[in-house]
C-alpha cells in the first residue's frame, strides 16, 4: 500500500487531473485514479515499468499489467473508456508463467 500512496502523491505533483478515488473499490480500500497517460509516464519514469499484458473487461474497461524489465515491481491498472486509469494493485517480484498446452496438437 505504501507504493500506491507514493504513486498517488507523484500523480498529484505531476499536475493537471489530480487523482481521485473511483467508484467500486475493494472493501476498506479506495482506488487511485488519474489520466491514463499521466500514470503511464509516472510508471515508466519512477519504476521503469512498461505494459506487459492486457485484457478487456465485461464492462468495457481494460485491465493492464505493467512490470519492470526484471519483474522487480509491477502495477495493475483498470483503464476506463473515458481515459481514466485506476491503480488496482502494486507489488514486487512479478513472474510470468506460460500455460501448458494440452490437446492433440501439443
Amino acid at each position: 500500500m505504501r507504493r500506491a500512496i507514493v504513486v498517488l502523491f507523484s500523480l498529484w505533483l505531476a499536475g493537471p487531473g489530480m487523482p481521485t478515488a473511483a467508484a467500486q473499490p475493494l472493501p476498506g480500500r479506495s482506488l487511485l485514479c488519474a489520466d491514463y497517460r499521466t500514470i503511464v509516464e509516472l510508471l515508466a519514469r519512477r519504476y521503469a515499468e512498461a505494459p506487459l499484458s492486457l485484457g478487456l473487461g465485461d464492462d468495457g474497461s481494460v485491465i493492464e499489467l505493467f512490470t519492470s524489465e526484471e519483474g522487480d515491481s509491477w502495477t495493475m491498472l483498470r483503464v476506463t473508456p473515458d481515459g481514466r486509469g485506476c491503480v488496482l494493485a502494486t507489488g514486487k517480484n512479478w513472474q510470468q508463467r506460460h500455460a501448458a498446452v494440452e490437446g492433440p496438437d501439443a
